[in-house]
């Protein structure tokens, strides 16, 4: 997954990868950047610099831009690189196994100690990132299968009253007593829900017809 997808802030580490069989072996990837950046230091530096800079896409066959080339940290992914040289490999595994372990049961609904996972940087493993959570829609929350299936229950009966005027109306006037609406709701609203509940299999009946289709339809 992009990392421009985890819900992260641009320019947050995504992740820093070991990769001891290469000039550069470090590759740091940043959020909603197009690149990764593979890395190395300048010995003895202090403050820490680097000797070697190599940028690897993200997405197979992206172009190097002139924004791409400004947009790569370079003292910020020394200090990086520099941070991670020190650390104790395996302390710093198990660490990290742990925050994801944490991160996954959260996103997931899981135990902790279900959750069987185990990082080794020194052989080198593709990033492992973590979905952020689904974005919430603004507005009322979306309905369930079962107010579609009394949709189409509403829609059912209207179409056996001889004096309704269209299905559309004879839902309106059913669905102004449910807990879920305020009053009538609009035509527009009854035909949507119909429009939903036959995608859904609930409803075959005839299309919902306003009064106006209706008394075209009897000229």
């Amino acid at each position: 997954m992009p990392p421009d997808e985890l819900g992260s802030v641009r320019g947050d580490v995504v992740s820093v990868e070991t990769q001891p069989d290469s000039p550069r072996p470090y590759r740091v990837t940043l959020a909603e950047h197009r690149f990764a950046y593979d890395v190395a230091l300048l010995d003895g530096s202090d403050p820490p610099e680097l000797a070697d800079l190599r940028l690897a896409a993200i997405e197979p066959g992206t172009p190097v831009e002139t924004r791409d080339l400004m947009a790569a940290p370079v003292d910020r992914l020394a200090r990086i690189a520099a941070k991670h040289d020190r650390r104790d490999g395996t302390a710093h595994d198990r660490a990290a196994a742990d925050r994801m372990r944490a991160a996954l049961a959260e996103r997931f609904g899981l135990d902790p100690a279900d959750v069987d996972l185990t990082l080794s940087s020194r052989e080198a493993p593709d990033a492992l990132l973590v979905p952020a959570p689904p974005k919430r829609r603004r507005g009322r929350p979306p309905k369930s299968a079962a107010f579609y299936a009394r949709v189409a229950a509403a829609a059912r009966d209207a179409g056996t009253d001889p004096e309704r005027r269209s299905i559309a109306r004879g839902v309106q006037a059913r669905a102004a007593s449910w807990p879920e609406c305020d009053g009538p709701p609009p035509l527009s609203t009854v035909e949507r829900w119909l429009k939903q509940a036959r995608k859904l299999g609930l409803y075959a009946g005839p299309r919902a017809t306003t009064d106006t289709t209706t008394k075209e339809t009897e000229r």
